[in-house]
């Protein structure tokens, strides 16, 4: 059902409010959207050597299709995600990553969304993300 309204949102570190009017949404970084991205990209670039994913799910597809494809990460080509979420560090390799403060955007993005609903501007805030190296670069 349709709706406008003040929605908080999130994309690389920055915390936003903007108006919806629609309160369907459909991710597209996935695991199988991340594999199936890499190997377009392979098709295209067959000798890349490095790839940064929009998100640490995306990066594990991307993983999984370097692996099925005979492809060494690091040695063959370097893979980076962007979150740091819990399983990055658990990833075979683990998994370079940038890291948002997802505490902090979350406060963050309840003030703004506050100051919206008290009548404010709307308004955004972009946090830090901080770069976390492990062994897939």
């Amino acid at each position: 059902m349709p709706r406008t309204g003040a929605t908080p949102s999130t994309t690389s570190g920055t915390c936003s409010t903007r108006r919806s009017s629609s309160s369907g949404t459909q991710s597209a970084n996935s695991l199988d959207s991340g594999a199936r991205a890499m190997a377009e990209l392979l098709d295209r670039v067959p000798d890349l050597d490095a790839v940064l994913a929009a998100s640490d799910l995306m990066a594990a597809g991307a993983l999984t299709t370097l692996r099925k494809d005979g492809l060494n990460v690091p040695g063959d080509a370097g893979v980076a995600g962007f979150d740091d979420t819990g399983p990055a560090a658990r990833l075979d390799p683990p998994l370079t990553t940038m890291h948002q403060p997802f505490d902090r955007i979350g406060a963050e993005m309840i003030d703004l969304l506050l100051q919206v609903m008290d009548g404010g501007d709307q308004a955004s805030l972009t946090l830090p993300a901080d770069l976390v190296v492990r062994r897939s670069t």
